[in-house]
């Protein structure tokens, strides 16, 4: 991954090298609005701020109503200094250039950008795709990149986003040959575009709760609801030992049952059992949406 500062004019330079694909300026620069919508898009909803929970967001392109074909894109999106960033790819499902063969310099982290803590606070992403005897994706809707991310523990609780930005495509020149002129600019064969939408649809943080084990994604979810109590009873193991023959309370539960169930004990502390003490804990934290709390504010 390459975190340097991201740079417009080094990437106007590289992209202008690369295929054909468009460039990251500003629609002053070039290039046509067309009927499209880009987006960030949190796949959960609710992030929890627990440091370990790893959320993905992926950047959408919806160019259904726009019939050229789209050979290449570029985005840049903000990322909020108190997430993590893991890790990011191309996806092998719901891909908007499902069929088309990536070449270049595409990648999902092209560059980014970090404040003085070191955290990415900017990233840039870009597809290059072999336009040659290829249409294009015609009335496309799908998946650009995905990215995955971690909440730090002191993040401030409420609504966030990541900002996108600067999202650019590439689509073929109908007029070409013999007239390689585009309405708005571009190079030969392909012409430069913007989406006439550019959304950044907000999630949640919410602090952490012991109580909180699981979610419909099988992750935290902010809830403390039917999800967390199945993951409790799954993993049932209590301080009653089998007297024939005597062996110590607990004996046989297993680091599986105890690495997210065992929350609470005696001693208000994780005791090496999952029993009624746990349950307590959770029963005093419920927070569903079922009972008409949203789970967003439950902690």
């Amino acid at each position: 991954m390459n975190t340097q500062t991201s740079t417009s004019g080094l990437l106007a330079v590289v992209l202008a090298l690369s295929h054909g694909v468009c460039s990251s300026q500003s629609p002053a620069g070039g290039g046509i609005r067309i009927p499209a919508v880009a987006q960030t898009l949190p796949l959960e909803r609710v992030w929890v701020a627990d440091g370990t929970t790893v959320y993905q967001m992926d950047v959408r392109l919806d160019a259904s109503q726009f019939s050229e074909g789209i050979t290449n894109a570029d985005w840049t999106f903000g990322v909020p200094p108190y997430l993590t960033f893991v890790n990011a790819a191309f996806p092998t499902m719901d891909f908007f250039f499902e069929g088309m063969e990536i070449v270049g310099l595409s990648n999902p982290v092209f560059q980014s950008q970090t404040d003085v803590d070191g955290n990415i606070i900017s990233i840039t992403g870009v597809i290059n795709t072999e336009s040659a005897g290829h249409p294009g994706i015609l009335n496309g809707d799908g998946i650009l990149a995905s990215y995955w991310f971690t909440v730090k523990t002191d993040a401030p609780v409420g609504k966030s986003q990541f900002t996108l930005n600067n999202v650019a495509i590439g689509y073929h020149n109908p007029n070409f040959p013999p007239d390689i002129n585009c309405p708005g600019g571009g190079v030969g064969a392909i012409c430069d575009a913007w989406p006439d939408t550019i959304e950044s649809i907000p999630f949640t943080i919410v602090a952490l709760s012991p109580a909180d084990l699981t979610g419909p994604g099988n992750v935290p979810d902010g809830c403390v609801d039917a999800f967390d109590l199945g993951a409790m009873l799954g993993a049932w193991c209590s301080g009653v030992s089998d007297p024939n023959p005597p062996s110590p309370p607990c004996e046989n539960c297993t680091p599986a049952n105890l690495a997210v169930a065992d929350i609470s004990g005696a001693a208000m502390v994780p005791d090496g059992c999952v029993d009624a003490f746990d349950l307590a804990n959770l029963l005093a934290e419920w927070c569903s949406v079922a009972g008409g709390n949203p789970c967003g504010t439950c902690f």
